[in-house]
Formats: structure tokens, sequence, C-alpha cells
């Protein structure tokens, strides 16, 4: 499992300096499939690593990065594996764990999104593919629309809330891009309950993998 760790953060660490940053400092919007968020669902949720140990590496990696928006779409976790494997034809290492891990998983993705509800958009991925579009969408504008608002008052754009960015990747992020040091496309996917609060098919967070993810991390293979 550490092995695992090591290797997803290796490929994230060359990915954040190779593509990611470069792209901040030319002040493109980044987009991301998967990203540290998937370290702490795969392993520490679901290969049960330290926390402290995740967080310690992502740091190394990441540089303190971390995105202005993150879009996790639920799904029961039996729902999400058997699209996997449709999409697919066959389910990949991660995806053939079992039933538990992917549980585990989805409750860790849930536990991250409602620790940061600013930063975390979730969605009810059992609605209709174009109503889904449609509030990510929507959600994309606004958040982009008020970053360059700050932008326009002089303010460094560090992530939204987040202040731990360096001015690297001061000028626009949303997560973009697949991380290679990821776990395959894990819908970020939140199924649980459905939050009676929201109108727009939005719900608590889960994963995919969980009915197996990827995140709006935008990020690669679970991490």
């Amino acid at each position: 499992a550490r092995t695992e760790l090591f290797l997803y953060e290796v490929a994230r660490r060359d990915h954040v300096a190779e593509v990611i940053r470069p792209a901040l400092v030319r002040k493109n919007v980044v987009l991301c499939d998967r990203f540290m968020d998937a370290t702490l669902a795969y392993q520490g949720f679901g290969r049960k690593l330290s926390r402290g140990l995740i967080d310690f590496f992502n740091r190394a990696a990441t540089g303190g990065l971390k995105p202005d928006l993150s879009v996790l779409m639920d799904l029961p976790v039996k729902e999400g594996l058997s699209r996997a494997k449709n999409r697919a034809g066959h389910l990949d290492r991660l995806e053939r764990e079992k039933i538990a891990f992917h549980e585990r998983v989805r409750r860790g993705y849930l536990t991250l999104a409602r620790k940061e509800r600013r930063r975390f958009l979730i969605i009810d991925a059992r609605k209709p593919k174009d109503h889904i579009a449609e509030i990510i969408l929507r959600k994309v504008e606004e958040r982009l629309h008020r970053l360059y608002r700050r932008q326009a008052h002089g303010k460094l754009l560090l992530g939204g809330a987040n202040d731990a960015n360096d001015k690297a990747g001061a000028e626009a992020r949303h997560q973009v891009r697949p991380d290679p040091g990821g776990e395959p496309p894990q819908r970020r996917v939140a199924a649980r309950r459905r939050d009676p609060g929201r109108d727009d098919g939005e719900a608590p967070a889960a994963d995919p993998r969980g009915g197996k993810e990827k995140s709006a991390d935008s990020l690669p293979s679970g991490n």
C-alpha cells in the first residue's frame, strides 16, 4: 500500500511541475481528473494508511496547490462499478477490490466534501447527463467570475480560500488535465442521502468507485 502511495505521489509531483504550474503561470484555467483528494480517499480511507503520512506526501507533491472547485459526482458503489465495467468492458486493478474497500473510499470522499463544503460540489450522478452538465457549467462559471473579479481588484488568486498556494499558481486555477498519479477515472461520485435543501440534483458527497471516481481533481488513477 505504501509503495502504491509513493508511486502516485511521484507521478503527481512531476505532473504539477511539468503541466499544472506552467499552465497557471500562463494564467490558464486548469482541469484535472483526480488530485490529492483521490489519494486521501483511496490510499487513506481505502487502504487505511496514515492520514498524516498522506498529507505530508500530498504537500510535497503539490507544493500546497489545491483546486478552487472539486466536483464529486455520487453513485452507489455497485452502480458505479457497473458503469465502469460497461464503459471499459472490464474492471481494472483497483476496481476489482472488494465492495468493502469501495464503500470506505466513498465514505472518504463524503467526509472530505463535508469538511470543505465551499470547495466541493456534490452531484447526484443518477440525474440525466444534460442536467448534470448544466449544474457543473453554472458552478464553474460562477467560480471563475469570482476569481477573476478578485484578480481585477489586485488580489492574487491562490486557489480561492487556499492561501497555501504559491505565486506560481496565482493567476487562475480550476482543476484541468489528468493527474498521472491517481486511480483510474473514478467518477467522484458522491452517492448518499440526497440533501433535501438542494433542488438542482446535487447530493451530499460520495464516489463512484464506490460506485465505480476521478473531480473534478478534473485528475489520474485513483489519487
